[in-house]
């Protein structure tokens, strides 16, 4: 089991803020990726899966940074969120 953070408006096409994933659905070696493509489907149909709604996220395992690519292990966090400006 994992537990997945949404964040900005992400947050808001899930319509949460949190979920909590058993791995064992997605596969034997879960990516990131893997993780995002399955909330898309769980929270957010046909209409969340667009390409906007996916454009410019970014991803982190255990609160660092990571590429889509890598893996996912059983009792990690997974969050996704937009790219953050500051000024």
């Amino acid at each position: 089991m994992i537990e997945v953070l949404f964040f900005g408006k992400l947050r808001e096409t899930m319509g949460a803020a949190s979920w909590q994933l058993d791995l064992g659905t997605i596969g034997s070696e879960p990516t990131a990726e893997q993780v995002l493509a399955a909330a898309f489907d769980y929270f957010g149909g046909e209409e969340a899966s667009t390409a906007d709604s996916r454009q410019g996220l970014r991803c982190a395992i255990n609160q660092s940074m990571s590429d889509f690519s890598a893996r996912v292990e059983d009792n990690d966090e997974v969050a996704f969120f937009p790219p953050v400006t500051g000024g």
